[in-house]
């Protein structure tokens, strides 16, 4: 990337102080169609050096939950290592049209940016949780949904459980949500990897949590899989209606926030994604895509593991539970 300011007050037509004074922000007495002529010939070109500012988009989410957790680290990783962290909801995308940026950040949660992307931007573009690959200009850290969901299928496997139940959300029938189907997909392939059958393993995620539970517990499952950080509070609800008692009756495990599976009552063995390990990786990419080095590939963070030994049942050693 050797795109100069001359480079830009040449293709726009500009002075070369004209050109600086927008790129580094200091937009008075400049108007609105030269101040986004200017930055559409620089984003054209690649130029993207004079400015700390990183644009991070959310979807139409609240703050608290999944979000709160990956922007806090996030916009923490950007000031320590002096970037600006712009945060941008997807119904303001166009705002980007008129920002002066270096590299964007997607944490929207689904693969929605491939169409804008590759029509209006060269800059480049580091997904969150999201797949990059039919985006050009776009790079990936993800959580690594095959590892984490392994290691809980694997640890109920090695306590003897064979008809294991699992809870999702209404998401994971969402084709853009790709971290809901990867681990959908791993959870059957590793079953069918032990040659156990997946019929106790799926909850229709269209299904009311009362329904599915009753569905999944008339099948004789002998513990359940939440796979799904906000499923958690709903389902340990319906189960306490039911009078199921854990792990008596039913062992449970669960992909949780942090902490969150510590606060239950019995607190869960659960998998946890390392949300401060994401924003760091992050920092580290945009560092690596800024300094002009060899594309960096695409990083997956592995889950973290947590087994408080209360939740589920040893099958293998019925002392044990006793």
């Amino acid at each position: 990337m050797n795109c100069k300011l001359a480079d830009i007050a040449q293709k726009t037509g500009y002075s070369i102080a004209t050109v600086s004074r927008v790129l580094s922000g200091a937009t008075q007495r400049i108007s609105a169609e030269t101040k986004k002529n200017i930055l559409k010939g620089a984003r054209e070109l690649g130029y993207r050096k004079e400015t700390r500012n990183v644009a991070i988009l959310i979807g139409d989410y609240a703050f608290p939950s999944y979000f709160g957790y990956i922007l806090q680290p996030l916009c923490y990783e950007l000031r320590k290592r002096d970037f600006i962290p712009v945060i941008l909801n997807a119904d303001n995308i166009n705002v980007l049209e008129e920002l002066s940026f270096c590299v964007a950040i997607s944490v929207m949660a689904e693969n929605k940016l491939e169409a804008y992307w590759n029509n209006i931007h060269t800059m480049p573009l580091i997904c969150i949780n999201t797949q990059s690959r039919r985006i050009n200009h776009a790079y990936m850290v993800s959580s690594d949904d095959i590892q984490g969901t392994e290691l809980i299928v694997n640890y109920l496997v090695l306590m003897g459980h064979t008809k294991i139940g699992r809870v999702c959300s209404k998401n994971e029938l969402n084709e853009a949500n790709w971290n809901q189907q990867a681990r959908a997909q791993t959870f059957r392939q590793v079953l069918e990897r032990y040659g156990l059958s997946d019929k106790y393993s799926i909850s229709p995620g269209e299904e009311a949590p009362p329904d599915a539970l009753k569905h999944l517990l008339r099948r004789g499952i002998t513990t359940l899989f939440i796979q799904n950080e906000n499923m958690i509070p709903i389902v340990l609800k319906q189960l306490k209606l039911l009078d199921i008692r854990i792990p008596e009756d039913l062992s449970v495990v669960a992909l949780s926030y942090p902490r969150q599976a510590l606060c239950t009552e019995p607190p869960l063995t659960c998998i946890v994604q390392n949300y401060g390990l994401l924003a760091s990786e992050t920092g580290i990419m945009l560092e690596r895509i800024l300094a002009d080095s060899i594309a960096p590939k695409d990083v997956y963070v592995p889950y973290s593991f947590y087994d408080y030994g209360v939740s589920v049942q040893n099958l293998n050693n019925p002392a044990k539970n006793s």
